[in-house]
C-alpha cells in the first residue's frame, strides 16, 4: 500500500511568520536585557528552566491534542455539518492555502508549536514573575501528563503483545488439529 502525501512549498505566509518569529525573538532578548530582568543566561536556574520546559510540554499538548481547546484549532479549519445516521457529524478539513492553513499546520505540528509557546512561556515567566503560582500548576500538569502518557504506552504495549500471543495460539492449535498423527 502506497502512502501519499500532499507536496507544499513554503508560502509567503510562512516566510513572513519566520521574520515574525525572529524580530520578537530579537524583542524578547532587548526587553529581558534592557529591563534587567536577567543580567545573564547564566542567571536562570535549574529549577526555573525545568518549570518553564514542562509548562511548555503542557500547553503544547493543550493547544495541539486535548479535546477541550479543539474550538482554537476550529477557528482555522473549514467546518461543515454532515449527516450520518440520524446523527449530525462535524467534517473538518484543512484550508486550501492563507492564513489559515499555515495556522492549522502550526497548531497541528508539536514541535512547531512548542517553539512559539516556549518562547512565550519563558519571556512571560520572566517579564511576570507574579504568575510563578500558575507556572507551577502548569508544570505539575504536565508531569501528571506524562505519566498518563507513558501508562497509556505501557498498556497498548501490554494489549498488542497478548493480542500477538492469542494469534499465534489460535494457529498453533489449528495447525496442530489439521495434522496426522501415525
Amino acid at each position: 500500500m502506497q502512502h501519499l502525501k500532499e507536496k507544499t512549498y513554503p508560502s509567503s505566509y510562512s516566510m513572513a511568520l519566520s521574520l515574525v518569529f525572529f524580530i520578537v525573538l530579537f524583542l524578547f532578548n532587548y526587553l529581558l536585557f534592557d529591563f534587567k530582568l536577567i543580567r545573564s543566561f547564566d542567571d536562570i536556574k535549574t529549577f526555573d528552566l525545568i518549570i518553564i520546559s514542562l509548562t511548555t510540554f503542557r500547553l503544547v499538548r493543550l493547544f495541539v491534542y486535548d479535546s477541550v481547546a479543539q474550538y482554537i484549532r476550529d477557528w482555522f479549519l473549514e467546518l461543515k455539518e454532515v449527516k450520518i445516521d440520524g446523527k449530525i457529524m462535524i467534517e473538518r478539513n484543512k484550508p486550501q492555502g492563507g492564513l489559515k492553513r499555515l495556522m492549522t499546520d502550526l497548531l497541528g505540528c508539536p514541535w512547531c508549536t512548542s517553539v512559539w509557546i516556549a518562547m512565550f512561556a519563558t519571556f512571560v515567566y520572566l517579564f511576570l514573575p507574579g504568575l510563578y503560582f500558575a507556572y507551577l500548576v502548569f508544570a505539575i500538569s504536565g508531569v501528571a501528563s506524562f505519566i498518563q502518557i507513558s501508562i497509556n504506552r505501557i498498556g497498548w504495549q501490554a494489549e498488542y503483545k497478548k493480542t500477538l500471543t492469542l494469534n499465534e495460539q489460535s494457529s498453533s492449535s489449528r495447525n496442530s488439529k489439521g495434522s496426522c498423527n501415525s
